[in-house]
């Protein structure tokens, strides 16, 4: 069973739920696309890319897609290889980004939180287009010289941390401030955002590896498409001569058997137990922090949001 934030009812939940199918319905007919063949075009593509409603990260999954190569993304094609599709999905990652400045101009504008939200968005766009930038970066460099800790944890903080933890969290706090947030409580969020947004990362680089693909919809696409991860990482600080051959030979290349070679290098060093050793040292350390956030920051907050990721499986 999924877990879920105890502190929302699932009345709540349902309510926002409903919210969201507005927006989606908002975003699709708008009295703009008086084109009945783009409306049924945004339909399309809107559903198909955005099943967890979430247009900002659907509007980078697209692009980072069509870079790295890749076949499929949660369980299903990627959108540019959709009949029909093809380059045009570059086009549909702008309509993406486009569809979250329409929104906020049609929900805040005139109201004080409207400049605020803005600048976080547009602050978040560009800190997480720098992370794509430096994922795709890395990954095409030849060798291991570029896989280092420090390239990690910039990579996590701008590619993962601004969009997934900071921005949701942010927002909702400019909003109960009534547009007028306080720039230290603000600062005090990014920061335990973004190490919430390096442990994610790291998660995720397990289940790519290690997950169940049934669940995750993927399975060694880090491997394969030659990507900074944390296993990649630990396993060049740890490995033997023969091991250093196999991932020289393997790592960074498509194909199934090249994966399993890797992963077999990953077993026998033992990093799935240094990962969940680590998971928890991560944990541990953002939680301290939570229980040291002013009365001001509701710190439930943070430390559902926290548990909730703990060991997900997805």
């Amino acid at each position: 069973m999924a877990k879920r934030r105890q502190s929302v009812s699932i009345q709540e939940e349902d309510a926002f739920k409903l919210v969201i199918d507005e927006l989606m319905e908002e975003i699709v007919w708008h009295p703009t696309h008086e084109d009945v063949d783009v409306a049924t075009w945004l339909l399309k593509m809107v559903d198909y890319n955005v099943p967890r409603k979430d247009t900002f990260a659907a509007s980078f999954y697209i692009p980072e897609d069509i870079i790295r190569g890749s076949v499929t993304r949660r369980g299903q094609l990627c959108w540019h290889l959709v009949d029909e599709v093809g380059k045009a999905a570059v086009n549909d990652a702008f309509l993406l980004q486009s569809v979250m400045y329409f929104i906020l101009d049609l929900h805040f504008k005139g109201k004080a939180c409207h400049k605020y939200l803005t600048k976080l968005f547009h602050k978040c766009f560009f800190n997480t287009t720098l992370g794509q930038n430096m994922d795709s970066r890395i990954g095409k460099a030849q060798g291991f010289k570029e896989f280092t800790m420090e390239n990690y944890y910039r990579i996590s903080k701008y590619k993962v941390g601004y969009f997934s933890f900071y921005l949701p969290i942010a927002s909702s706090w400019i909003l109960q401030a009534d547009g007028t947030p306080k720039e230290e409580e603000l600062k005090l969020i990014e920061e335990i955002a973004l190490e919430m947004g390096h442990l994610f990362q790291v998660q995720d680089d397990y289940l790519d590896c290690f997950g169940n693909p049934n669940v995750t919809g993927r399975y060694g696409t880090t491997i394969q498409g030659n990507c900074s991860s944390w296993f990649i990482i630990m396993a060049l600080k740890k490995m033997d001569c023969e091991q250093e051959r196999v991932l020289k030979e393997h790592y960074g290349k498509p194909g199934s058997e090249r994966v399993h070679r890797v992963i077999k290098v990953f077993r026998d060093l033992d990093l799935v137990e240094e990962y969940r050793q680590y998971e928890i040292k991560c944990y541990k350390a953002i939680m301290k922090k939570i229980t040291k956030l002013p009365e001001s920051i509701p710190a439930l907050y943070f430390s559902e949001t926290l548990d909730l990721i703990l060991k997900r499986e997805k």
